[in-house]
């Protein structure tokens, strides 16, 4: 079975970005099955698992920069006592 690449990429985007906690071992195997299909579908799921992993990394280092920088900001602007 051909399956188009842009089907298969935008169906894994929807799994990664959707998933709760519960769900991730059928998530993986769900994944997994459209590896198996073969090369033409194993690139583009690759790759968006990449993409979305690399979204996800940047977000949560610019949340954890935001907190060291309102932390920053907190002792910056206290005045020292008297």
């Amino acid at each position: 079975m051909v399956m188009n690449p842009s089907k298969v990429a935008g169906h894994a985007r929807f799994l990664l970005e959707s998933f709760s906690d519960s769900e991730v071992d059928s998530i993986a195997q769900e994944i997994c099955h459209l590896v198996d299909y073969g090369i033409e579908t194993s690139i583009p799921v690759l790759k968006t698992c990449l993409d979305c992993f690399a979204a996800l990394a940047k977000l949560k280092k610019n949340e954890i920069w935001k907190d060291q920088k309102s932390e920053a900001n907190l002792v910056w602007n206290q005045s020292p006592p008297i």
